[in-house]
């Protein structure tokens, strides 16, 4: 099993000087060797052309070394391309199979008819990394003998040509180190390692439960517990907005509309950080109390599509619509499955997604069907037998009865009491939806739905 994990870098100036001379090198390489394929198309009169019509570069991947290709990007005899050569060979060759991979992705593409798009030029703004190999060979004694390129200690790390880097381990990594890529986000730099390890078969205890998503409470179980939205994500929502304002009304070339865009990318990676961490806490909750997790299959690419239409048909609530996707977003909805199959393997839980539909509308009790079922957002009462529930509860029901009809605790958890609940109600930005008191980032649904400003949404079904 492959996990990745990722950890803040504090290099020095010269070394952060020297990382961002290696981001430069990487992108030279890669884009001189997309000119160079590009030229050769050109020169065959079409626009694009396979690996294997005649191109005098290497055919596979797995071929592609930076020292061979050298001399035809026209690194050998040219002077003032020698910096590149401070960049470690590892990122170099990556660069040449990151462009042979997209080429051969692009044209997979063509013949399925995917859409893969024509690789394009690299830019400083986006594409700021380097890849090395964790381990290398080494003839010690006449023996071959795998020995370490990047050795991780307590508090620094050591990467080829740059020496001992100051970094932040929070948290302890499994197996040993496959791949290590270093990042630049914005002024931040961090470093992220690949490894492989085989966690041992945990026979899991839990309950089986049912997850329903939604917008006003993010995560709703069949058992009565939900979690609160993030305040925090508001808080830095607005912030963006007033960010956004003040860029607009900056004059384009300004050193205010410099420092305004660098001020809303920090926002908005702080906002991306905060909706990882929040799901990573969800979801490791989840695995670890339940055997069973049973979640919708929801297609978050057609809820989250835009309503602004073209210009022969304009769409109908451009401005709500855009609200919802965000929000849609906000949740994560797909980061939360995603997180919950591979989380699933270590914890020993199933998880199973299955059809969405009507489970909002559906009584759990007698399974009658009807809008009418559901008058309010938060409310479910149905014209047939007078069940009553809280809506996203009976959704969440629905959706453990379809993945698993027989489960012997279909409907039957115990809610948690309310002075349990009141203990976790937490509001301050700060709070990742968990507390301190309890160690739980769920609370009930009933008593949460009572305190909460819901702001006009509506739920998506």
């Amino acid at each position: 099993m492959h996990r990745a994990y990722k950890y803040r870098l504090y290099p020095t100036e010269e070394q952060a000087a020297k990382l961002n001379q290696s981001f430069a090198a990487v992108r030279w390489v890669y884009n001189a060797a997309l000119e160079q394929r590009k030229t050769y198309g050109r020169a065959q009169g079409t626009d694009y052309f396979y690996r294997d019509s005649g191109f005098s570069g290497p055919r596979q991947s797995k071929e592609l070394h930076y020292g061979s290709k050298g001399d035809q990007l026209g690194m050998a005899d040219d002077e003032e391309l020698k910096w590149i050569t401070a960049t470690p060979k590892d990122c170099l060759d990556t660069a040449l199979r990151d462009l042979d991979q997209a080429f051969k992705r692009f044209f997979d593409g063509l013949k399925k008819g995917t859409g893969e798009g024509y690789p394009s030029f690299r830019s400083a703004d986006r594409n700021n990394s380097i890849s090395f190999k964790a381990w290398e060979r080494r003839l010690i004694g006449g023996v071959s003998v795998a020995h370490p390129k990047v050795v991780f200690g307590q508090d620094c790390v050591t990467l080829p040509k740059l020496g001992r880097v100051k970094y932040k381990r929070h948290r302890k990594f499994y197996g040993d180190p496959k791949t290590v890529e270093v990042i630049c986000e914005g002024r931040e730099y961090y470093v992220i390692l690949v490894t492989k390890h085989e966690f041992k078969a945990i026979k899991h205890k839990g309950a089986a439960v049912g997850v329903d998503l939604g917008i006003k409470l993010p995560v709703c179980l069949s058992n009565g517990e939900s979690v609160a939205p993030d305040v925090g994500l508001e808080v830095l929502e607005q912030k963006a907005r007033k960010a956004q304002k003040r860029l607009s009304r900056a004059t384009r070339g300004s050193q205010r509309r410099k420092q305004t865009k660098q001020r809303l990318a920090d926002i908005k990676r702080k906002q991306a950080r905060r909706r990882t961490a929040r799901t990573h806490v969800i979801t490791t909750e989840l695995t670890r109390r339940f055997s069973y997790i049973a979640i919708e299959d929801l297609k978050i690419k057609n809820m989250s599509s835009s309503a602004k239409g073209d210009a022969d048909s304009h769409g109908k609530k451009v401005k709500q619509k855009a609200g919802l996707n965000r929000a849609i977003l906000n949740v994560s909805m797909y980061k939360l499955r995603e997180q919950l199959e591979y989380k699933s393997e270590k914890y020993g839980a199933t998880v199973k997604a299955v059809d969405p539909k009507y489970t909002s509308q559906t009584c759990f009790e007698c399974g009658h069907k009807s809008a009418d079922n559901r008058q309010k957002q938060d409310k479910f009462k149905c014209g047939k037998c007078n069940h009553q529930d809280n809506a996203d509860v009976n959704a969440a029901k629905n959706i453990l009865k379809r993945a698993n009809p027989s489960a012997a605790v279909l409907g039957r958890h115990k809610s948690p009491s309310k002075s349990t609940v009141l203990g976790l109600a937490s509001k301050k930005p700060t709070d990742l939806a968990t507390t301190k008191a309890s160690g739980s980032c769920f609370q009930s649904a009933s008593v949460l739905k009572m305190t909460l400003d819901y702001r006009g949404l509506r739920d998506v079904r």
